[in-house]
């Protein structure tokens, strides 16, 4: 199946989906981070890419790893009473999206959602299972995807100020973007693993409560 090429608009706004992730969990602007670079561009190509279906997803170019990886995620917002992100592809390595370091990228096309998780096969078999890193960046990218379907305009502006950012989308410094916020905040939530953070965990928790309306399930966190 031919896998269709985001346009100038989408590989805009995934420059942004597309930038560092926090290795060590914390307030963004706060934290030491180690910055994860995206590509800026896709390549120009059309790929050719095999398919299986997870609960009417396409998941692209997965074995059994990457399937329970997709299933996992999407149990995890059915788990929290959230409605579904607008995800109808999940595509792994190789992609257009899968270059010059990025870890992960998310868009739209018309009415799909695409999420690219730059995890590779050698991760997921050292692991075992499911790797941290995939299981984080899964739940950032799609993070994206739900804010974007089910966050209203008022919303935004509390989380935002739960955050202490004034932009949703900062083009110049993701860490000042309230969308990767919120990115990092429903991968907090949703992630069944305990992390290490430089601030309060309550005020995680409050963020992730202000950004869905729900409190988050056996969430734990360690604050350093």
């Amino acid at each position: 199946m031919p896998y269709p090429q985001p346009g100038n608009a989408t590989r805009a706004a995934g420059r942004e989906a597309r930038g560092a992730r926090l290795l060590r969990v914390g307030f963004l602007a706060a934290l030491s981070l180690v910055l994860l670079a995206g590509s800026t561009q896709p390549p120009a190509t059309t790929w050719s890419i095999a398919v299986d279906d997870v609960a009417g997803i396409a998941v692209h170019n997965g074995g059994a790893a990457q399937r329970a990886l997709v299933a996992w995620a999407i149990q995890r917002f059915a788990d929290q009473g959230l409605p579904l992100p607008p995800v109808t592809h999940v595509v792994f390595p190789p992609s257009p999206g899968c270059v010059d370091g990025a870890h992960g990228f998310a868009h739209h096309q018309g009415t799909a959602g695409y999420i690219e998780i730059c995890v590779p096969d050698e991760e997921f078999a050292a692991a075992g299972g499911l790797p941290v890193a995939a299981r984080r960046t899964i739940l950032h990218e799609l993070g994206h995807l739900w804010t974007e379907r089910h966050v209203d305009a008022a919303t935004r502006q509390a989380f935002m100020g739960t955050r202490g950012v004034t932009a949703w989308r900062d083009g110049t410094h993701w860490e000042c973007s309230g969308s990767e916020h919120a990115a990092e905040v429903m991968m907090w939530g949703l992630l069944d693993e305990t992390l290490l953070t430089d601030i309060a965990c309550e005020s995680w928790r409050e963020a992730f409560r202000v950004l869905t309306g729900t409190t988050p399930h056996d969430r734990s966190c360690v604050s350093s």
